[in-house]
């Protein structure tokens, strides 16, 4: 299981979810969403993003050596999901 965080430029970030990353990739590929969207960042350290990012938020998941690898997230580390926020990224937690 990976973990999704939703983060703001205050450098504040959510407990984390834990998420399946295929179920991730399905709810992203039916809503369009495509890898033109995500930037990976390697390392196991949270990274915050400076307001270089266009929304006041923004949404990361961190994927582990030890979680199944998908086509969107293909190695550990953490993923920006660009086109997302904290506030619409509740479509990758719905059952």
């Amino acid at each position: 299981m990976a973990t999704l965080y939703g983060s703001s430029t205050a450098g504040k970030t959510s407990e984390g979810k834990s998420v399946s990353l295929a179920d991730v990739e399905a709810r992203l590929r039916d809503t369009g969403y495509g890898v033109g969207g995500i930037t990976r960042m390697p390392g196991n350290q949270s990274p915050i993003l400076d307001p270089v990012t266009m929304r006041r938020s923004y949404v990361l998941i961190q994927v582990f050596d030890s979680d199944p690898k998908t086509t969107l997230f293909p190695a550990s580390g953490f993923y920006h999901l660009r086109e997302l926020s904290d506030k619409t990224a509740g479509l990758l937690l719905q059952p």
